[in-house]
């Protein structure tokens, strides 16, 4: 079943022998070796008035790719993303649409106000790839009805609960 608290950074990386804790001279060998935690699979929604311009469609194709995101952009009015994977590297996506104007790639402060859900699960339920999707919301709800997030769609795009 789909959790709906965001999962604490100690709880994604946390080990059930409390023994496995390193020391600090062993800490950066277990870095990399640490158990996959799939309760860490995490969702967010994000809605804005309209996303029509070429380039910045490319460039959330792009950081969705590069963060290892799975998910949607719907283009056009309203501009729809839903991205899906590691936890931190969705609020780093986040964390980039939201810049500023003068970022590359940021869309300026208001887009803080659009992030309308965050979701966390035991699986992926999205598919690993990022994909465009053209101006039809239709289809995004059909994607995500066969996914089963269409709950979280219908909440947090539609706002219907």
């Amino acid at each position: 079943s789909e959790c709906r608290n965001i999962v604490s950074d100690w709880e994604c990386n946390s080990s059930d022998n409390i023994d496995a804790i390193p020391s600090e001279a062993e800490e950066e060998d277990v870095v990399t070796s640490l158990p996959y935690n799939p309760a860490c699979i995490s969702r967010r929604w994000i809605w804005v008035h309209h996303i029509t311009n070429n380039d910045r469609r490319k460039q959330i194709v792009i950081e969705a790719k590069e963060g290892h995101l799975g998910g949607y952009l719907k283009a056009g009015y309203p501009g729809v993303v839903v991205i899906e994977g590691d936890a931190v590297a969705c609020d780093d996506f986040v964390v980039w649409i939201k810049g500023n104007k003068s970022r590359p790639g940021g869309f300026g402060r208001n887009w803080g106000h659009h992030v309308r859900g965050e979701a966390t699960a035991e699986q992926r339920q999205l598919p690993e790839a990022f994909e465009e999707l053209e101006d039809d919301m239709g289809l995004l709800g059909s994607l995500c009805r066969e996914s089963n997030v269409e709950d979280e769609f219908r909440e947090f795009i539609l706002q219907q609960k």
